[in-house]
C-alpha cells in the first residue's frame, strides 16, 4: 500500500495535489524509518531467542512498544504543533498547503509506529502467515481509505487514511494481545 496512495493521488488529483501529499506523507514515514526499523531489527534477533517463553516474548514486546511510543508520540505531537508555521517558512509559500494536513499525517505517523513491529512477533514464533494476513488486511483498508478519499481531494485522502490507520491499529492490537495471551 505504500505505493498504491501515490499512484491514486497522482492519477486522480495531479502532481501539484501529489507533491502536497506527499510531502506530508513525510511525516508519517520519519518514525517508521528512523525509530520503528531501528527496533524491529534488534526485536527479531532477541524475540527469536526467546520465542518458547511466552512472558519474556511478550514482555520484551511490551517493552519495545512503551520505548517507540516514548519517542514517537511526543515527537509527532511536537512536529504537529510546529509544523504548520514552519512549514510555509523554511519550505515557501508553495508549500503552505500541506500544512493544516501535517498534524492528521502525524496521527497516522505516531499510531503506525507502534503497530509496525507486530509482525516481527508472528515471525519470531515462526507463524509468519499472521503477518501475511494482517498485511492483506492493512493493503486493502489502506486502499479502500484512498480511493474514498480521493473524492474530497488531498485533505479526504489524509482524513481517510487515518480513520483507516486507527481502526486497522485496533484490530491489530487485538490480534497481538490475544496472541502474546495479554487481555
Amino acid at each position: 500500500h505504500r505505493n498504491a496512495d501515490t499512484a491514486i493521488v497522482g492519477k486522480a488529483l495531479g502532481t501539484a495535489s501529489l507533491g502536497i501529499y506527499n510531502l506530508g506523507y513525510q511525516f508519517v514515514l520519519m518514525p517508521l524509518t528512523y525509530i520503528s526499523r531501528s527496533f524491529d531489527r534488534v526485536m527479531l534477533t532477541t524475540l527469536s531467542r526467546v520465542q518458547d517463553d511466552h512472558a519474556q516474548l511478550a514482555g520484551i514486546y511490551l517493552k519495545s512498544v512503551q520505548a517507540i511510543s516514548s519517542i514517537t508520540f511526543p515527537l509527532m505531537a511536537l512536529v504537529a504543533c510546529a509544523a504548520p508555521s514552519l512549514i510555509p517558512l523554511a519550505l515557501g509559500e508553495r508549500w503552505a498547503l500541506a500544512s493544516p494536513l501535517i498534524p492528521v499525517f502525524c496521527l497516522i505517523g505516531a499510531t503506525q509506529s507502534v503497530v509496525w513491529n507486530m509482525g516481527t512477533v508472528f515471525n519470531a514464533r515462526g507463524r509468519a502467515e499472521i503477518t501475511l494476513r494482517i498485511s492483506a488486511v492493512v493493503f486493502v483498508a489502506s486502499v479502500t481509505a484512498f480511493l474514498i478519499g480521493v473524492r474530497w481531494g488531498v485533505a479526504g485522502v489524509v482524513v481517510s487514511y487515518a480513520l483507516a490507520t486507527l481502526l486497522v491499529s485496533s484490530y491489530l492490537v487485538t490480534v497481538v494481545t490475544g496472541f502474546l495471551n495479554l487481555r
